[in-house]
This record gives structure tokens, C-alpha cells and sequence, in this order.
């Protein structure tokens, strides 16, 4: 079996699958196309009457939240959660502390 007959064979299985669903689809609602065609209206086969809401005003109040205090170098999120300045990157760099866990494939 090559590409192309695994490729027409999906494609059988999908339009039997769409045609089932959609022949199941007739079925169950009885729509039936009309002899001019279809007619673009939106029906619906539950049979609900209108109801009036009232809404009542009701005042919601959010919590505004304080912005937390940065680290004491007054630096980032980045810097705070942990990341290191690019200077001490390289500091880190020169004296070797950085370890490698493998290369890098590109």
C-alpha cells in the first residue's frame, strides 16, 4: 500500500462517516430539502416562550491588589524568581560554576 491508497482510503472512511452523520441527522429531526432547495432559516424543534429578566444592580468590589516589593536590588520579575544579570552570568561563566548537561544540536 502506498501513500496514495492510504490517503483514498482515509478519505472514503471520512466521507461514509459525514454521510452517516448526516443521514442520522435527517432522521432524527425530520428535515426534509424543500423541492426549490435549501432555505437559509434557523429553526428550532423546542418550543419556548419568551421570558422577561430583570436584572438587579448589584455593585461587585474586586480586591485591587497591592504590587509586591521587588528584590533588594529593585530588579525584575525575571531577577526575583531567580534569574541571575546578564554580569553575573558572565562572572559565573569566568569562574566556571556553570554546569553543562550536554551539547547543543542545531
Amino acid at each position: 500500500m502506498n501513500w496514495l491508497h492510504f490517503f483514498l482510503w482515509i478519505a472514503c472512511i471520512y466521507a461514509i462517516y459525514y454521510l452517516v452523520i448526516i443521514f442520522a441527522d435527517f432522521l432524527r429531526t425530520g428535515n426534509k430539502p424543500d423541492a426549490q432547495g435549501w432555505v437559509n432559516e434557523l429553526t428550532f424543534s423546542e418550543i419556548e416562550s419568551p421570558q422577561r429578566i430583570v436584572m438587579e444592580e448589584q455593585s461587585i468590589s474586586l480586591p485591587i491588589a497591592e504590587p509586591k516589593a521587588g528584590n533588594s536590588q529593585g530588579g525584575s520579575a525575571i531577577i526575583a524568581s531567580g534569574g541571575v544579570l546578564i554580569r553575573e552570568l558572565f562572572s559565573l561563566a569566568r569562574k566556571e560554576s556553570i554546569v553543562y548537561t550536554g551539547q547543543v544540536s542545531y
